[in-house]
């Protein structure tokens, strides 16, 4: 049987990634160039650089994607894991 709280358990784990993100990149504008700049605001592009497009005569679909990772993000991701994981 399959669990009822598995959609608000992603939507949580999904919630922590955004808004630690979104603190990450607000907080980045306030700071100067610099050592801890880099190392806590730098955002890591894991994905699809360049678009997949596949064009038919008929047809045109463009694939792509990407996922900006820094390090608010994974601390929002561990702070809503471990409220997922009390609600569970």
């Amino acid at each position: 049987m399959k669990n009822k709280k598995t959609p608000l358990v992603i939507a949580i784990l999904f919630s922590g990634v955004f808004i630690g993100s979104l603190f990450g990149e607000l907080c980045s504008k306030f700071l100067n160039e610099g050592v801890i700049k880099k190392i806590f605001f730098e955002s890591v592009l894991i994905g699809i650089k360049e678009p997949f497009k596949l064009d038919l005569y008929f047809f045109y679909i463009v694939l792509g994607g990407g996922l900006k990772i820094n390090f608010f993000a994974l601390l929002g991701l561990l702070i809503a894991s471990i409220f997922a994981y009390r609600i569970k």
